[in-house]
């Protein structure tokens, strides 16, 4: 028995990832929808404010962004505009991006000036993007002091707000690279930016930073009503998937995607690997169940073919390999099945080859 292989897109992003979609008003109201929390919200307002994408304007036309919010951080993937100037009425039109400067837009090109840290209670840091070699040393002197080592663990802990009857296995947080006004190396510091903030107890990430009270913003009160809801903003996400990868129980991944960097292929292929099983045949079984909801007696996939957001890619490989759109499997190695997109509980076509 193969089971159903139905899937629900929400649950396929990783803890910190969010889509959202926002309408600039010519009078520089912004209406934010897919976001839970007012400071999710108050994030992407910030950062679209930082932008000639937001402001007062003489036109009447409606603007509207995409993106997806990744830890903190706002990208975005698409921009359209509507003549009408009604939202009720909107007719898009998907153009590409103004070229205007400080837009957060996929392939910007803009040199990192921030890294993620994820530092292991233990010792080990990993950063994302690669520090330099003149910056590692200051970069992992910068986390150690926000953290604290293994003998101070829990007492920083407890100081950024987490609870004292938890202690984590892990935290991350973004620190962000700042200039000081001095000559040389000296001139530098990086400084931790607590609303990134996160710790991992019990095989979840936890944020530290509470939602702000009493946030204004230039948008309509977020409501629990379901159109309100980031599913429908998947439909957009789908489009993306400019990279693609396949993987097999026995080992073998492969990774396609137009101009992927070679060294953001191979972290991709590595992450996806060790997070899926690929090698590892109980891993393997344990992360194939997961992921469809398997249960006893249901054969497992010996193959899997994913899509995943190219930005997000570029972004992070190792929160993009959480964020995986399985399209295909197969149980033999050869003849590969087109997944249900979830509309309804029929069993999928297993007759589909390549």
């Amino acid at each position: 028995m193969k089971g159903d292989m139905t899937l629900d897109p929400m649950k396929l992003l990783p803890p910190g990832v969010r889509p959202f979609e926002v309408t600039l008003h010519p009078g520089g109201q912004l209406d934010i929808r897919g976001l839970d929390e007012e400071a999710q919200a108050m994030q992407v307002a910030e950062a679209l404010k930082q932008t000639p994408l937001a402001g007062v304007r003489e036109d009447t036309a409606l603007w509207r962004v995409r993106g997806l919010l990744i830890r903190g951080q706002a990208q975005l993937y698409e921009y359209a505009v509507s003549e009408t100037g009604d939202a009720e009425e909107a007719s898009w039109e998907t153009r590409p991006f103004p070229d205007m400067p400080g837009v957060p837009v996929q392939g910007d090109g803009a040199a990192p000036s921030t890294f993620d840290a994820l530092h292991y209670r233990e010792g080990r840091i990993d950063l994302e993007p690669d520090a330099p070699d003149d910056l590692l040393d200051a970069v992992e002197d910068a986390v150690r002091e926000y953290h604290g080592t293994e003998q101070n663990w829990a007492e920083r802990h407890a100081a950024a707000g987490g609870p004292a009857n938890e202690l984590p296995e892990a935290r991350r947080v973004r620190l962000r690279l700042e200039e000081t006004g001095l000559d040389g190396a000296a001139g530098l510091r990086f400084v931790a930016l607590p609303e990134t903030a996160e710790y991992l107890h019990g095989g979840e990430w936890h944020p530290y930073a509470p939602a702000p009270q009493n946030l204004a913003l230039d948008a309509p009160e977020q409501s629990n009503e379901e159109d309100d809801s980031p599913f429908d903003l998947f439909s957009s996400l789908f489009d993306l998937h400019s990279v693609t990868a396949e993987l097999h129980a026995d080992g073998r991944v492969e990774v396609q995607g137009e101009d992927l960097a070679p060294e953001l292929r191979a972290a991709l292929q590595s992450h996806l690997g060790a997070d899926l099983g690929a090698g590892d045949p109980a891993k393997w079984e344990v992360a194939l169940r997961g992921l469809f909801g398997l249960e006893e007696g249901d054969e497992v996939p010996s193959g899997l073919r994913v899509g995943l957001l190219r930005q997000m890619v570029e972004a992070d490989p190792a929160l993009a390999a959480q964020a995986i759109t399985p399209s295909a499997v197969t149980f033999d190695g050869q003849t590969w099945t087109e997944l249900d997109d979830g509309d309804d509980g029929d069993e999928p076509d297993e007759g589909d080859d390549e």
